[in-house]
C-alpha cells in the first residue's frame, strides 16, 4: 500500500495508529466523526487550528497522514465483517471557512479513499468522507462562507455529514415561514441549516441532539417537514449526535448540568427517531437514522 505524504507532529499523529487499533479491536462499526477544530490557511497550506493547549495549527497533509495512521490501526486490529464510514471534519468558526478550503478537504478526503484502495486495499472495511459542525453561533458574519465551504467541498464523490445544531429553529405548532423560513442567528435561516444538511448536493446530516428535554429533535424535525413543504422533500438524517461522553470530562460537568445536554446516544438516537416519527410527513424519511455517535474530549 502507498504511503499518504505529510508531516507527523507527536501532538496529532503520535497516538493515531493505537486509536484506530483500539477502534478497530472494540468494533467500532458504522460512522465516527472525527473534528479537528477550526479551518485555517497559513501560506501555502490549507488546514486547521487543532483543539488543544494553544489551538496549533496542522496543515492538511500533516491531518491526511494522521488520518491515515488511524486508518492503518483500524485495519490491522479489526476483525472481518465490520465496516467504518470515518468522517472527518472541522467546525465553522473563524474567517478562514471559505470555498477553497472546502476544495483542499475534498481533495484530502479523496486522497485518502484512494490510499484505502490501492494494494492491497483496505476498502472491504473502511472508507472516509468529510464532516463540519456547521453552527449559526460559530459564524458571526452569516451564513456565505459556511455554504461556500460545502459547494468547494462537493469537488469530492464522497459525501460531507453536518453534525450541527439548529439553534432556535421552531418548535411543532409554530407558523412555517416560506424561504428563507425563521430566522434564527447571526443572520441564518432555516434555509441555511437545510442547505448544509440536505440541500447541498454532496450533504448529509447527523444533527446535534443534545437537551434532554428533546426540544432537538423536535427543532430537527420541524425543519425536516418545513423542508417537505418548501424543498418537497423530507430530510433523511442518518443518525443523531450526542455528547454524553464530552460532558462527562470535569470541566464540562457542571455546563451539561445546567443546560440539560447529558443525552446519552441512545436517548440522543431515540429522541429524534420518535420525533420524525410523531409526523406522517417525516415518518417516512426514518428508514436513514442508522447510526448514533457521542462527542469525545478523552482523545
Amino acid at each position: 500500500m502507498s504511503t499518504v505524504d505529510g508531516g507527523s507532529p507527536p501532538n496529532v499523529t503520535g497516538r493515531m495508529y493505537d486509536i484506530g487499533c483500539n477502534d478497530g479491536r472494540n468494533r467500532i462499526n458504522g460512522l465516527e466523526v472525527m473534528s479537528f477544530g477550526q479551518p485555517d490557511f497559513v501560506s501555502p497550506d490549507y488546514g486547521a487550528d487543532i483543539f488543544g493547549t494553544g489551538a496549533p495549527f496542522e496543515s492538511i497533509y500533516t491531518i491526511k497522514y494522521a488520518v491515515s495512521r488511524y486508518l492503518h490501526g483500524y485495519w490491522d486490529c479489526s476483525p472481518t465483517g465490520v465496516f467504518l464510514t470515518l468522517a472527518i471534519g472541522v467546525n465553522n468558526r473563524g474567517s478562514k471557512v471559505n470555498n477553497p478550503h472546502g476544495a483542499a478537504w475534498a481533495d484530502m478526503v479523496n486522497q485518502l479513499n484512494n490510499f484505502i484502495a490501492s494494494p492491497p486495499s483496505w476498502a472491504t472495511q473502511e472508507r472516509v468522507v468529510g464532516a463540519i459542525d456547521a453552527e449559526a453561533g460559530y459564524a458571526a458574519t452569516g451564513p456565505s462562507s459556511t455554504r461556500a465551504w460545502a459547494d468547494g467541498y462537493t469537488g469530492t464523490a464522497t459525501p460531507f455529514y453536518n453534525a450541527g445544531d439548529c439553534p432556535g429553529c421552531p418548535q411543532p405548532g409554530s407558523t412555517m415561514l416560506p424561504i428563507p423560513g425563521t430566522p434564527l442567528q447571526n443572520g441564518w435561516y432555516q434555509d441555511d441549516i437545510w442547505y448544509m444538511s440536505w440541500g447541498n448536493i454532496g450533504a448529509l446530516a447527523v444533527p446535534e441532539i443534545y437537551l434532554e428535554d428533546g426540544t432537538s429533535a423536535r427543532e430537527w424535525e420541524q425543519l425536516s417537514l418545513w423542508a417537505l413543504r418548501y424543498h418537497n422533500s423530507a430530510i433523511g438524517y442518518q443518525g443523531s449526535a450526542t455528547e454524553h461522553d464530552a460532558c462527562m470530562t470535569p470541566s464540562n460537568v457542571q455546563y451539561c448540568q445546567t443546560n440539560h445536554l447529558n443525552n446519552t446516544r441512545d436517548q440522543g438516537w431515540s429522541q429524534l427517531w420518535d420525533a420524525e416519527n410523531g409526523d406522517p410527513g417525516t415518518a417516512s424519511s426514518t428508514g436513514s437514522l442508522h447510526w448514533s455517535t457521542d462527542w469525545s474530549w478523552t482523545n
